[in-house]
């Protein structure tokens, strides 16, 4: 426990170097998941957003080559967690059902609907655009600060085809980590655990492009729009830009996407193909979110 609590206590040390060097694994952290649960973990300080910007802890930045050119985006490196968004409903007007969970700061945020994500992504977003300057024209745009600068960026949910890409980063793999699945890559039904667990305890489980708990956990909601009902899809191909699947702003009573499945969920769910949709009102036990710095059209 003494190791555990000199990496979350000390914020500078990437979890992923830290895990590896201190040889501690899945097996050994679940051990650790009720002690852990409610240290103040500084990765996750929800007053202190400069962290996002450092590499291995906030943001992980994609290169998308699109039928438009190269697209870049950056994803959080972890799922949003309670203490986040505890931090985001004292801080503004906002009111929505949500029970902050003692203990579990650190665990992804659940019992949220996706009306409650887009409200977080919309604070933070306004919260870091405040703090960065305008962007020198004619520049090349690719680092953090800059698209963020940009106009046409956003702190958001992610698209459908943005949450794909990131697992996969173009490859035909089944799970974000890989072809073949085990309980020392995520949290899902057959683990056992039968509730959430902190964000990034599964190294095993970290996707190519470097996120943690895409599969497992917590479902993510996504800013796709499906349908009027879950059998009467509208949008049928995941990875077309031109029409407005992604625009969070129209049709409001049409379901809303999710990926990566939960810690209720059997293997099947996990799979990067697979497809879920849902009311934007509902919320569940499992249904979580993380964010992006993306385009929005």
């Amino acid at each position: 426990m003494d190791e555990i609590k000199k990496f979350y206590n000390k914020d500078l040390l990437s979890y992923k170097d830290f895990l590896k060097k201190e040889k501690i694994n899945y097996k050994k952290l679940t051990n650790y998941f009720s002690e852990i649960d409610h240290i103040e973990d500084q990765r996750f300080d929800p007053n202190n957003y400069y962290l996002s910007r450092k590499k291995d802890y906030g943001f992980v930045k994609i290169n998308m080559e699109t039928s438009h050119g190269k697209y870049i985006f950056y994803v959080s490196t972890y799922q949003t967690t309670n203490s986040q968004f505890n931090s985001f409903l004292k801080n503004s007007n906002y009111k929505c059902d949500y029970q902050f969970p003692e203990h579990e700061h650190n665990h992804p945020v659940a019992w949220i609907s996706w009306y409650d994500a887009i409200a977080y992504a919309k604070w933070i977003n306004k919260i870091l655009k405040s703090e960065i300057s305008t962007p020198v024209k004619g520049k090349e745009i690719n680092n953090f600060e800059e698209l963020l600068a940009d106009s046409n960026y956003q702190i958001c949910l992610l698209s459908e085809k943005e949450w794909v890409y990131a697992s996969t980063l173009g490859k035909n793999i089944i799970y974000p980590w890989g072809n073949k699945v085990a309980t020392n890559f995520c949290n899902f039904k057959t683990s056992k655990i039968n509730k959430t667990c902190p964000v990034g305890c599964y190294l095993d489980g970290i996707s190519e492009s470097g996120l943690f708990d895409l599969s497992g956990n917590t479902w993510e909601w996504l800013r796709t729009k499906w349908g009027p009902s879950f059998e009467k899809r509208k949008y049928k191909n995941t990875i077309q830009f031109e029409d407005d699947r992604d625009n969070i702003n129209t049709e409001s009573n049409f379901l809303r996407a999710m990926k990566g499945g939960s810690f209720l969920v059997e293997n099947k769910r996990l799979k990067i193909k697979y497809e879920d949709a849902v009311p934007p009102e509902s919320t569940d036990d499992g249904d979580g979110f993380r964010v992006g710095l993306v385009k929005i059209t």
